[in-house]
């Protein structure tokens, strides 16, 4: 039977200025209208695409889909920038446990978020669908996507969709496809890995498989990466480099665009990881904006508290990632 992607849904946001891809599964005949565009393909194999051409920002649009016959129609679309925003637990921590008041939260109705599957409970799912930030509710929200939403807020006048990719204490080896966290280059004995690759969710290829690969198509205006605590075995930090790399790559691939920017964050000082491991991650973290195109690096150690991992204070963090991801 066909099907559209979840990611498509009334309410979303399409990358501007970039070939939209719509993309689902299943064998048949798809019709799809947008912006008076109509495209249309007999599938014959388990997934399917259909490519639109490059639109400005604007909207609302509605884009019409028929499914062998059956009829939908996804109202309130925007054509915008969308931000994937991907790695482990500091994008995970939640606004309501940083330092930031619950009276100074705010609604915005440009900033937009979408959260791909996760391996356990979140507050937002893809059945949430494209969630606008509201006040009530933002305390549950990323607090780095909410201080990345809010500051590309205030000096754009179209919508930002953050689709957040992400989770805690995962390893870099899970977000990348099996056949790749395998190749000789980057392949690590477990035995030699970081602790925390005993967690179920921590197998090579398992955050891609839930999380990448459902996505898979889409276009975006960025990405941001912020991991690396889960890799700091002496042997993992040694090549984290070569992962990074394989990473970027293939997302950019993923994606489909060959020069697809990256924000890399760079991992704050922790004072119990003070070692030679951590620093060599920060070190790869800082160097790889030299070493591949497209690529910041930003800084977090003298902006965040070193005394926890997962530091509590994220605003200015957040203003400096989205300064970066104005600039690239």
């Amino acid at each position: 039977m066909l099907e559209l992607n979840k990611i498509f849904c009334s309410g979303m946001i399409l990358q501007a200025n970039k070939p939209i891809n719509v993309f689902g599964t299943g064998k048949g005949s798809i019709e799809i209208e947008l912006a008076g565009v109509t495209q249309s393909l007999v599938s014959n194999s388990e997934k399917w695409m259909i490519v639109f051409p490059e639109m400005n920002y604007g909207g609302p649009y509605n884009m019409y889909i028929r499914l062998d016959g059956r009829s939908m129609i996804l109202e309130n679309i925007f054509i915008g920038d969308v931000y994937l925003i991907s790695g482990q637990s500091n994008l995970k921590l939640k606004l309501k446990k940083t330092n930031e008041p619950h009276k100074d939260y705010i609604t915005d109705g440009n900033v937009v978020s979408y959260t791909v599957a996760s391996p356990e409970p979140e507050v937002f799912s893809p059945e949430d669908g494209w969630v606008t930030l509201k006040k009530e509710q933002a305390e549950n929200w990323s607090a780095l996507g909410y201080y990345i939403g809010t500051n590309l807020s205030k000096h754009t006048n179209h919508k930002n969709g953050l689709v957040f990719c992400y989770h805690g204490a995962a390893a870099i080896q899970s977000f990348l496809p099996e056949v790749i966290a395998r190749k000789k280059s980057v392949y690590i004995e477990p035995e030699k890995r970081f602790r925390d690759c005993n967690f179920f969710w921590n197998k090579d290829g398992y955050m891609y498989n839930l999380m990448i690969s459902a996505i898979s198509g889409f276009r975006f205006k960025a990405v941001v990466w912020y991991q690396g605590e889960s890799n700091v075995s002496s042997a993992e930090s040694s090549i984290y480099e070569n992962l990074l790399t394989e990473l970027i790559l293939c997302y950019r691939n993923e994606f489909c665009d060959k020069n697809l920017p990256f924000v890399i964050v760079q991992l704050a000082d922790y004072d119990e990881r003070d070692d030679d491991n951590w620093h060599r991650i920060q070190k790869i973290q800082n160097d790889i904006q030299y070493k591949l195109p497209y690529i910041k690096t930003v800084v977090s150690r003298d902006v965040c508290e070193t005394n926890d991992i997962h530091p509590r204070s994220k605003r200015e963090l957040g203003k400096r990632i989205s300064i970066a991801l104005e600039n690239l």
